[in-house]
């Protein structure tokens, strides 16, 4: 067969597979299912999307070769981007440019979960449009400049993608009033800051890459610009940069305007419309955002790593990187505090505790087999023996 050939049974199947995998994320969203029913297409998925996986091995698709992401001859790493230095490379930033669904897989819920499929792809791609046009402003910057300004510069990416999604002007009535969205959202932004510095990090490491301005280092080894783990490294950033901005610009839309008929009617997923199931989704929310700063932040603080939002197959999924917060750690107070010394008090008691449990199971081993058992050994054959002696003393007639 030939390589249009595969190419054209590749985009059938796929579409095929897309189709019904959309058809059963939409089953899964419905809150009627039971827990047998959940079960069975959450297992329906996983097969759809291993069969999607061979097909994109088994039939590979024809483009032209991409010699951005292998090595020279000369064992030299080839540039990633092929535009001029400050230019971001557009495979870094292709959310919202394919048809597929976004399944999210990190079995916590997510801000963008509650849009239309087709809204979540033009938020994803205001967000990856707006970074890229604010690399070009970033060119000036030095990287010492580009640390300090971390949050202002994500910031200015929140409020551009906001822009870029709803509409500098978009107005919504809410009683008698008629308020700009854009302009109301900023209202939160230094809660939207305080978030997006904790969920965007190494964001300098990655505004200096895509700058050609410095290496990266991962897992304290520096890798060379250009290179393959290096480049896998910044796609991970990149993509937990735009799906975070995206959950940060329905943050507040949500809280202010999610309530509104013209609100769900333009934005939500069919699922989402009745108002207990946005409640629901809601409070969803508000016990994830509780969970993250009283556990989930320390965890990561004291095991030295970051969560992010990356993109596999189609779906969300949560994958770490290390990285040092010995700062951070001194800094937590209170009940994210009392976590990390539970758990450090949990590894230095795990050895002891374990060694004891081993050491009272083989004594209840020892006690139940040669204690008790012989006990009962030793009652139960003389038993037998005194039946023995009864049945041969027996009176004969």
């Amino acid at each position: 067969m030939t390589k249009r050939g595969n190419e054209y049974w590749r985009r059938f199947g796929r579409e095929q597979i897309d189709r019904e995998i959309l058809r059963v994320d939409r089953c899964l969203v419905s809150t009627d299912l039971s827990l047998i029913d959940r079960l069975f297409w959450q297992g329906r998925r996983r097969e759809l999307r291993a069969v999607a996986w061979l097909i994109d091995q088994t039939l590979t698709p024809v483009v032209e070769e991409d010699r951005s992401l292998v090595w020279a001859p000369n064992d030299q790493p080839q540039p990633v981007l092929s535009q001029p230095a400050g230019s971001a490379p557009e495979r870094l930033f292709a959310l919202g440019k394919d048809d597929r669904a976004l399944a999210n897989l990190t079995g916590q819920p997510l801000e963008i979960d509650i849009l239309q499929p087709v809204k979540c792809r033009q938020l994803l791609l205001a967000v990856s449009e707006q970074i890229q046009a604010t690399l070009t402003d970033l060119r000036s910057m030095s990287a010492d400049q580009l640390v300090v300004n971390q949050t202002e510069i994500l910031l200015d990416i929140w409020q551009g993608s906001a822009s870029r999604f709803f509409g500098r002007y978009y107005t919504l009535t809410v009683g008698d009033s008629t308020l700009e969205v854009v302009s109301t959202m900023n209202s939160d932004r230094l809660i939207v800051g305080q978030q997006l510095t904790e969920r965007v990090p190494c964001s300098s490491d990655l505004w200096q890459y895509l700058l050609g301005q410095a290496d990266v280092t991962i897992d304290n080894q520096l890798h060379a610009y250009g290179s393959v783990p290096a480049t896998e490294y910044v796609k991970d950033l990149a993509t937990n940069a735009t799906l975070q901005v995206a959950n940060a610009v329905l943050y507040p839309f949500l809280n202010r305007f999610g309530e509104l008929e013209a609100v769900k009617e333009q934005f939500y997923h069919p699922q989402m419309l009745a108002t207990r199931d946005i409640a629901r989704f809601r409070n969803h929310l508000s016990w994830r955002y509780y969970l993250e700063r009283q556990y989930y932040r320390p965890l990561a603080i004291f095991e030295s790593r970051y969560p992010l939002l990356v993109c596999s197959s189609g779906s969300i999924e949560y994958r770490s990187i290390y990285a040092p917060r010995r700062q951070e750690l001194a800094k937590l107070r209170g009940i994210p505090w009392l976590v990390t010394m539970a758990l450090e008090f949990r590894d230095a008691v795990m050895p002891f505790a374990t060694g004891a449990t081993t050491f009272l199971g083989n004594v209840l081993v020892y006690v139940l087999t040669e204690i008790v058992g012989r006990g009962l050994g030793l009652m139960g054959k003389g038993i037998l023996q005194g039946l023995g002696q009864a049945w041969q003393e027996r009176p004969r007639s």
